[in-house]
């Protein structure tokens, strides 16, 4: 088992992306086709913050303390714990739901490789069910 980090990208309320990523990081999440998580809004910074698994947790780090679009976040990283939101606009209409989770480690890295098992990722589209995941 390994704790993979769930982040399901909000927009106006509704679930825009849904991205599961494996430790350790660190992911980078903003508006640029470069990062790992991308945020298609104009609101979000091109890089927003980052994610990482590091100390047995998960972190969320602001790439500043103010972003530019009037949202003050923590200049230091936050621990996500089970789950947090973030909001990125000032308006609070883009907003990520981070959410850690116990998987099955079925996409380790090939041991015959040194390369790192690629993010999990799932793109979902919208249903409306705004439920936390029971794990």
């Amino acid at each position: 088992m390994v704790q993979a980090l769930e982040i399901e990208v909000h927009i106006s309320g509704e679930v825009v992306e849904r991205v599961a990523l494996r430790p350790p990081g660190p992911y980078s999440i903003g508006r640029s086709g470069d990062c790992d998580v991308v945020v298609s809004d104009l609101r979000i910074s091109r890089l927003h913050g980052s994610t990482c698994f590091a100390n047995g947790c998960w972190w969320y780090e602001a790439a500043s303390p103010q972003d530019g679009n009037g949202v003050q976040q923590s200049a230091v990283p936050i621990p996500v714990g089970t789950s947090a939101v973030v909001a990125l606009s000032a308006d609070g209409a883009v907003e990520l739901r981070l959410m850690a989770l116990m998987v099955a480690d079925a996409t380790a890295a090939d041991p015959s490789t040194s390369e790192p098992a690629a993010p999990l990722r799932s793109v979902a589209a919208p249903d409306g069910d705004d439920r936390v995941l029971q794990t």
